[in-house]
């Protein structure tokens, strides 16, 4: 069945049936299994949709190019975060819930410093 969001960026989880979705453009349908679509289709954010399902694409996947980044950890980061945006901000926050190898090397991968936690606090206590 064919099912498309009203908003972009969204992504739609069950633990049962176990299944996870994400819509990435508003009003853009993707295939969902039928027997996931009524639970789906409960949110009234989703509707069923007689245009075209675009094949879903997964952003995450260009994380398997790290070295030392394998399918476990990316499915443990899609767990987590709704898309790549909101894991860099959180490998530039210090606030992610991975191993620190796994961590570091995402950094490495985007360019990103870590928050340098001891100049926050030594800025605060300047005041």
């Amino acid at each position: 069945m064919r099912i498309a969001s009203k908003q972009a960026n969204v992504r739609v989880r069950s633990s049962y049936p176990n299944f996870l979705y994400s819509f990435e453009f508003a009003d853009t349908p993707i295939e969902v299994k039928d027997e996931h679509a009524a639970k789906v289709l409960l949110n009234p954010m989703f509707y069923e949709s007689d245009k075209d399902a675009v094949k879903e694409t997964d952003v995450f996947d260009v994380l398997l190019e790290i070295k030392g980044i394998g399918k476990e950890t990316v499915s443990d980061i899609k767990k987590v975060f709704a898309n790549l945006e909101d894991l860099k901000f959180a490998l530039a926050q210090d606030d992610v819930p991975l191993r620190n190898d796994a961590v570091d090397k995402l950094r490495a991968y985007f360019g990103i410093a870590p928050k340098d936690l001891n100049t926050t606090k030594a800025s605060k206590n300047s005041k």
